[in-house]
C-alpha cells in the first residue's frame, strides 16, 4: 500500500489505538511520515496538527474549567457547612442561655422552697435542738439514745478498760441516767478543755466528766446538782516534797491541764509561778513522770489517786483553796433536761447510789477512809 491520500484516509479511519490516544493523534502520527513533496498532503497534516492542537487546549481549558467549578462548589459547601455550623452553635447557645436562665429560676425556687421548710421545722420539735443547740427531753426520747460526755484517760473518773469499754465512777453514773431514762448511751471522749465547748456546740447532751462547779462555767452551763466533793491538791516527788506553796521558786515550773480549775486558781493566786500546761491528763501525767515540773497541781481526787499508784510521789498539799464540788452540766437553757436530772440525783439519793458508785469504782484507789469525805449523795453538799 503506497502513501496515497485515499490510503492514509482509510488507515486513519481504521486503525484504532487504545495505548496512544484519540483517533487524531493517530493520523498525526501517520501524516508526520509523509514526504513533503506532496503539498495538499502537508496542508492535510497541518490541519490535523492544528485541529488536534486546538482539541488538546479545548480539553485541557474544560478540565481547567471543571477543576475551577469544583473548587468553587468545594468552597461554597465548606462555607455553606461553616455557616450551618455557625447557626447551629448560635442556636444551641440561645437554647443553653434560655435553659440556664430556667435552672436558675428553678434553683432559686427550690431553695426557697428548702428554707421555708426549714425555718418551718425550726418551730417543729425537732428542729428546735438545730436553733437553741441541744435537744431537749424529749428530743432525747425519741432519738432513742443519749450523748453524754466523759474522759477517756483519768481513772478511776473515766477511761477505757483493757477490754475497750468505759469506766470509773462518772460511767458507773452515766449508766444509771441511761438506764432509767429508757434510751442508750453514746459516750463521748472529751478533754478538759473542750467540755464547755461540746455543750455549746451539741456535741453532747450532758457533761460527766470531773466538771468542778465555778460561777465562770456557771455563765456558760448549766449545772445539776453536785454528786461529789473536790479541792485542788498539789502532788511533787519524793525528792523534793512541796508542802507549800511558797517553796516553788521562781525558776520552777507547776504542771497543770488546761482548762482545770487548777490553772484558774494558780493564774488569779500566784500568778509569779511559772505553769507548763498540757491540754490532756497523759501528756501532763507523763511530764510529770519525766520531771518536767517540781509539782503537779490538781484535783486533790486526782493527785491523790495518782501518788497511790504511783510509787515516789507524795501529796504535800491536799487541800488548796476553797472546796468544790463535781455536778453534771448540761447546755445553757435546756431546762427539760436540767430538770430530770435533778429529780433523778434526788431519787438516787435515796438508795444511797453515790456511795454504792463510790465503792464500786474508787474504793480500790481511796480506800473506805474518804468515802464520806468525797460522795454528796442527793445533791446536798455539806461544804
Amino acid at each position: 500500500m503506497g502513501y496515497s491520500y485515499s490510503n492514509i484516509r482509510k488507515r486513519c479511519d481504521t486503525r484504532q489505538d487504545s495505548k496512544k490516544g484519540s483517533a487524531g493523534m493517530q493520523k498525526l502520527i501517520l501524516l508526520s511520515r509523509i514526504p513533503h513533496k506532496n503539498q495538499k498532503l502537508l496542508l492535510i497534516r497541518n490541519r490535523l496538527k492544528e485541529n488536534s492542537y486546538k482539541k488538546q487546549m479545548q480539553e485541557i481549558s474544560r478540565e481547567k474549567s471543571a477543576d475551577r467549578n469544583s473548587c468553587k462548589k468545594t468552597a461554597i459547601s465548606r462555607t455553606n457547612r461553616n455557616r450551618k455550623k455557625k447557626s447551629r452553635k448560635r442556636k444551641r447557645g440561645k437554647i443553653m442561655k434560655r435553659r440556664g436562665r430556667w435552672h436558675k429560676i428553678l434553683a432559686l425556687g427550690l431553695a426557697a422552697v428548702f428554707t421555708v421548710g426549714a425555718l418551718a421545722g425550726c418551730g417543729s420539735k425537732s428542729g428546735s435542738s438545730s436553733s437553741k443547740g441541744y435537744r431537749t427531753l424529749d428530743e432525747i426520747k425519741k432519738s432513742g439514745t443519749i450523748r453524754i460526755g466523759v474522759f477517756s484517760d483519768k481513772s478511776p473518773f473515766g477511761y477505757v478498760d483493757d477490754d475497750g469499754n468505759y469506766a470509773g465512777y462518772d460511767v458507773y453514773f452515766a449508766e444509771r441516767l441511761g438506764k432509767d431514762l429508757g434510751v442508750k448511751i453514746k459516750y463521748v471522749s472529751t478533754e478538759a478543755a473542750s467540755r464547755v465547748e461540746y455543750l455549746q456546740t451539741g456535741k453532747v447532751d450532758v457533761i460527766l466528766a470531773n466538771f468542778t462547779v465555778t460561777d465562770e462555767r456557771a455563765k456558760q452551763v448549766d449545772f445539776a446538782k453536785p454528786y461529789m466533793n473536790v479541792g485542788l491538791g498539789v502532788v511533787s516527788h519524793d525528792s523534793r516534797v512541796i508542802t507549800d506553796m511558797s517553796q516553788i521558786k521562781d525558776d520552777d515550773q507547776v504542771i497543770v491541764i488546761s482548762g482545770t480549775t487548777a490553772e484558774t486558781y494558780l493564774t488569779k493566786n500566784y500568778p509569779n509561778i511559772k505553769q507548763q500546761k498540757f491540754d490532756t491528763y497523759a501528756a501532763a501525767k507523763s511530764a510529770f513522770e519525766n520531771g518536767t515540773g517540781v509539782a503537779w497541781a490538781n484535783d486533790n481526787t486526782e493527785v491523790i489517786a495518782f501518788a497511790k499508784a504511783n510509787p515516789g510521789y507524795t501529796v504535800g498539799i491536799d487541800s488548796l483553796g476553797d472546796p468544790d464540788t463535781i455536778a453534771p452540766a448540761v447546755t445553757k437553757g435546756n431546762s427539760t433536761l436540767l430538770k430530770w436530772i435533778n429529780e433523778e440525783i434526788e431519787t438516787l439519793g435515796k438508795e444511797n447510789f453515790f456511795h454504792k458508785d463510790y465503792e464500786a469504782t474508787l474504793t480500790s484507789t481511796y480506800g473506805a477512809d474518804y468515802e464520806d469525805t468525797l460522795v454528796i449523795e442527793g445533791g446536798k453538799s455539806s461544804n
